[in-house]
């Protein structure tokens, strides 16, 4: 019992450390795998900080006979960074540094056709909605950069570029690459001003 308040605390500290550096998304993440970790040490009576690495195998075998490929990943990529995080404030080893994630196998995005284009647009009604689709479909941004743009952050441009801030707070210019859209987007900028 001890060692599993031992690791609650640890995982709390971790979590706690990683506050300033990560989405609450990813804290979300990391907190839900590691219970995964936790509850699989407690089923086999195992100290967090003296696992061999034939330990750490035998986990990865436990999440391949329950999770997909990209759980098992999301998994140990979590256990990776928890380690490291432990590693450096020299509690334990991280031996799951040497553990390989599962292969997944690629499959190739379907893009939409046209026809799919033209009913996706025919049901949004809206041109605020119209626009955030066209700035995802046409320029290539993600839910969360549409819902954080601005409009200072379009550049008067041929085509239309505007400036956006993604994941792990990296900057990059990106283009609106079809011209009734771009058309579209500049029409709903002139009318908000």
């Amino acid at each position: 019992m001890e060692v599993q308040n031992s690791l609650k605390e640890e995982i709390r500290r971790f979590l706690d450390y990683l506050y300033k550096k990560k989405s609450t998304w990813t804290l979300y993440s990391y907190a839900t795998r590691l219970s995964i970790f936790e509850e699989w040490l407690l089923q086999n009576n195992k100290d967090y900080k003296n696992l061999t690495y034939e330990d750490a195998e035998e986990f990865v075998n436990f999440l391949k006979n329950t999770y997909s490929p990209r759980s098992i990943n999301a998994v140990l990529t979590a256990l990776r960074k928890f380690y490291a995080y432990l590693e450096k404030k020299r509690v334990c080893e991280n031996i799951f540094k040497e553990i390989e994630g599962v292969k997944i196998g690629k499959r190739l995005i379907q893009p939409l056709n046209e026809k799919e284009i033209k009913i996706l647009f025919s049901q949004l009604r809206e041109k605020k909605y119209r626009v955030a689709f066209m700035l995802m479909l046409y320029g290539g941004l993600r839910v969360s950069e549409v819902v954080n743009v601005k409009r200072e952050d379009f550049l008067d441009t041929d085509p239309l570029s505007l400036r956006v801030i993604g994941k792990g707070d990296k900057e990059r210019i990106t283009y609106i690459i079809n011209k009734e859209a771009e058309k579209e987007i500049k029409n709903y900028i002139k009318d908000r001003k």
